[in-house]
């Protein structure tokens, strides 16, 4: 599960009511940012609309992956930050080489806090 943090990018999909015309509707979510994370797993939003203009939607509920889908409007996080990069794959390669599976599952669920401790080489003073 990812944590919402607010200028998240989203995808967001209107309902008719929301939605300027059935365009809108069509098989394409609208990009979307959070602007503020509420308590009760919906969060406010800034989106463009299909012709790039702005708007925006309070209280909208955040989907993810393994929940069921809510009814009505909606916003969810991109595929791509669902999975790891390159750049993700390579970090944790080099956590493993240092940290502990626990470690490394703590550094996981707060990455941008990661507390980082150095291997000592055998060659360098205790």
């Amino acid at each position: 599960m990812i944590s919402p943090t607010v200028g998240k990018p989203l995808w967001y999909w209107p309902t008719r009511a929301g939605a300027i015309d059935n365009y809108d509707l069509a098989n394409q979510p609208l990009a979307a940012f959070i602007t503020y994370v509420n308590r009760d797993q919906t969060v406010n939003i800034a989106y463009l609309d299909r012709n790039g203009s702005p708007d925006r939607r309070i209280t909208v509920p955040l989907w993810q992956r393994g929940q069921p889908r809510p009814m009505g409007n909606f916003c969810e996080f991109h595929p791509d930050d669902m999975t790891p990069g390159p750049q993700t794959v390579a970090k944790v390669a080099s956590l493993s080489a240092v940290h502990t599976p626990e470690e490394i599952a703590k550094i996981a669920e707060n990455p941008s806090r990661p507390v980082l401790k150095l291997k000592k080489s055998p060659e360098s003073p205790a």
